[in-house]
């Protein structure tokens, strides 16, 4: 997968800020280096996908910034925050600071729906017992 590698620096040109000022890069390369472990450990097809050209090189490195940026744009997981009262919920997925793809990503990477997951996959067979006689 080494030509669909990420840089820090395209990392930081996805991003709508200025990520330094809040990170530093050796941070953001440790959570860069966790989003590809994620994507190629969880989805290893993807490595293929991209070396046939059926995953877009562009398609591949916007989903590894977005599962990067999950984590750090919001870093305290809140889903929302009051003021007059002092009230704040948090989501748990967010909140614990692990990084997870959503659906939409795992059919941009997979080309199929987590849901099809349960389905046999195409020229596989299934068998069914019989019990015999009764």
């Amino acid at each position: 997968m080494a030509s669909a590698e990420m840089s820090l620096f395209e990392l930081k040109d996805r991003y709508e800020s200025d990520l330094n000022v809040r990170f530093t890069d050796e941070y953001l390369e440790v959570k860069l280096a966790d989003a590809i472990a994620l994507i190629a450990g969880e989805h290893p097809t993807v490595a293929t996908r991209l070396a046939s050209g059926v995953l877009l090189e562009a398609n591949y490195k916007r989903v590894v910034a977005d599962t990067v940026f999950r984590v750090i744009r919001n870093p305290g997981g809140f889903a929302s925050e009051g003021e007059g009262g002092v009230s704040y919920q948090l989501r748990a997925a967010v909140a614990s600071g692990e990084m997870w793809l959503t659906d939409r990503d795992i059919k941009t990477l997979t080309g199929r729906m987590p849901s099809d997951k349960t389905k046999a996959a195409p020229g596989s067979v299934s068998l069914g017992i019989e019990k015999g006689w009764a």
